[in-house]
């Protein structure tokens, strides 16, 4: 007869999901060149020459109202890349909509 297995270690079942799980924290500080995950973006409307500032941010801690804008909304994909100088062209519900990028830093 074989002996019986050992019992399943839940604190090493634990470990190992957490590990799974970890996810790397980015110190937006460091980051510096195009626009990336993090960025605060100063743009201009092309059409009202009104600027506006945001910082791409991830999912759930979007608020447009202050300033944070979704990573996977359709603006912050279109400035992903980009740098000063450069315009985008965005879909918005009331048409297209064209920013000039006039500043990016971050941290």
């Amino acid at each position: 007869m074989l002996p019986p297995d050992d019992p399943p270690d839940p604190e090493a079942a634990l470990r190992k999901r957490a590990r799974q799980l970890a996810a790397e924290v980015i110190d937006t500080a460091k980051l510096s060149g195009p626009i990336k995950f993090g960025a605060t973006v100063a743009l201009v409307d092309e059409e009202t020459e009104e600027e506006r500032t945001y910082r791409l941010v991830g999912e759930y801690e979007a608020d447009i109202e202050n300033g944070l804008l979704n990573i996977k909304s359709p603006l912050a994909r279109a400035l992903i890349g980009k740098g000063v100088g450069d315009s985008v062209e965005v879909r918005t519900p009331g048409g297209e909509r064209s920013y000039e990028v006039v500043g990016v830093s971050y941290g």
